[in-house]
């Protein structure tokens, strides 16, 4: 065996060196249909970005995407993660909604106290341990959208 392993080693060595080659990636497989299927419009290609001119709409997503969002990362991690505190959610949401504190630095503030209140409902929405369209979430963004017009 060890004669064997000495004789690898030698014809690895004598090997001429070999340069690694960039190889394209290989295009998904098509199934036949009997025709040549036509080529897919740039439009439904996933990988492209077309600019587009912001609306004026406030960014957001839907129950379902963000339910995606969370189902997605937890899927990626190699491990169970630990539960999530809802205390914890409410007060990170509440820093990333208002990130300088303007409205959420007071203790009677009245967006850090609506997160507090519905914190166990959003983390709820957000696994999705509650009915369709996350109604935590919409109560509180009411609750947020009526204090900001007052």
């Amino acid at each position: 065996m060890l004669g064997g392993a000495a004789i690898l080693w030698a014809l690895r060595l004598g090997s001429p060196r070999s340069v690694p080659r960039l190889v394209p990636p290989a295009a998904p497989a098509v199934a036949s249909t009997g025709s040549d299927p036509e080529p897919a419009s740039p439009s439904e290609d996933p990988r492209v970005h077309a600019f587009r001119v912001p609306s004026g709409g406030a960014p957001g997503l839907s129950c379902s995407e963000a339910r995606a969002v969370v189902h997605q990362a937890r899927a990626q991690l190699a491990y169970v993660p630990d539960a999530v505190d809802a205390r914890s959610l409410a007060a990170a949401a509440a820093d990333w909604l208002d990130p300088y504190g303007l409205w959420s630095i007071a203790p009677d503030a009245p967006a850090l106290g609506a997160f507090d209140t519905h914190a166990s409902d959003l983390l709820a929405d957000l696994e999705g341990r509650s009915p369709q369209g996350c109604p935590g979430a919409r109560v509180l963004g009411e609750e947020l959208a009526a204090w900001v017009a007052e």
